[in-house]
């Protein structure tokens, strides 16, 4: 469980540094000015900005197993519908339900990972989320 949680935490930090460096192609895709195609990233900011606490809420009320496994399934989901758009606003569209899965991820994975480990090796596997963070981050950024 540990392992996936990094994983997926990576997947979702590393996206949206491939996502600023391919927005000249996305432009350029769909005959769209760079102010225009920057909602693409916006939108999947700020949609993880609002609903990062919520989700953490939603999570102590329905449990942080199906929030985090809803949340990565909507990620994957939107993931498929940002890959098949064929028109900006739909594009835009699918990066904003991306971030609805992404903050529902964000949301557990620290949260999940200190709940398995128990005392001493709590403080040890805390840092293992920012590890992935830094990482994903690094991957997504020389992916282009």
């Amino acid at each position: 469980m540990v392992g996936a949680s990094h994983r997926t935490f990576m997947a979702v930090v590393s996206n949206n540094g491939i996502i600023i460096i391919a927005l000249p192609s996305i432009a350029s895709y769909f005959h769209a000015d760079l102010p225009s195609v920057q909602w693409v990233v916006l939108g999947e900011t700020l949609t993880v900005s609002a609903l990062l606490l919520p989700m953490g809420h939603l999570s102590d009320i329905l449990g942080r197993k199906r929030v985090y496994i809803a949340g990565f399934a909507g990620f994957i989901a939107a993931a498929g519908l940002a890959g098949v758009a064929n028109d900006l606003q739909i594009l835009i569209l699918a990066k904003v339900l991306q971030g609805a899965g992404s903050a529902m991820i964000q949301a557990n994975s620290a949260a999940m990972i200190t709940w398995v480990f128990p005392g001493r090796e709590r403080v040890r596997s805390s840092a293992r989320p920012w590890e992935a963070f830094w990482s994903a981050a690094w991957v997504g950024a020389g992916c282009f």
